[in-house]
């Protein structure tokens, strides 16, 4: 449970000057970010239903980047329709969407959620798994070393 709140009370700050600093995923026809100028507008009060969610850019940067490292800097050796570090790319997108899913799990319960270690650790183990698939080692290469 979060106590501080110090990511919703940044998010709460940054809304009204309509930075491009979030993902906004509308619950319903006719949103408008115009609906978000009161303080507290994007946590859900008793008995309200959520207009939209929200998620930092900043939670899909580093499986972003390790996707992108992963297609560019692993050994492209041939594979099934795709060359392995493609695989191991797809492997961490996947693994990030699975991380998203439960994610969405708990943000569906009505608490705000920090995303970044829900969307990391499942970018993390999709390149792991798809790795150790591709390359049938766990050493150093996984690494980058």
């Amino acid at each position: 449970m979060y106590k501080t709140k110090h990511m919703v009370a940044l998010a709460e700050g940054v809304t009204p000057m309509r930075l491009p600093v979030m993902f906004v995923v509308p619950n319903r026809e006719g949103f408008s970010m115009d609906d978000l100028g009161e303080e507290g507008s994007l946590t859900r009060r008793d008995g309200q239903e959520r207009d939209a969610f929200f998620m930092g850019v900043g939670d899909t940067v580093i499986p972003g980047i390790l996707t992108v490292s992963a297609s560019i800097y692993l050994p492209a050796t041939a594979s099934f329709l795709l060359t392995s570090n493609l695989w191991v790319a797809l492997g961490t997108i996947v693994g990030g969407l699975l991380g998203y899913l439960l994610l969405l799990r708990y943000v569906m319960r009505g608490k705000p959620q920090a995303g970044l270690p829900f969307l990391n650790t499942g970018a993390i183990l999709g390149y792991l798994a798809t790795y150790l698939i591709m390359y049938q080692d766990l050493g150093l290469g996984a690494l980058g070393l």
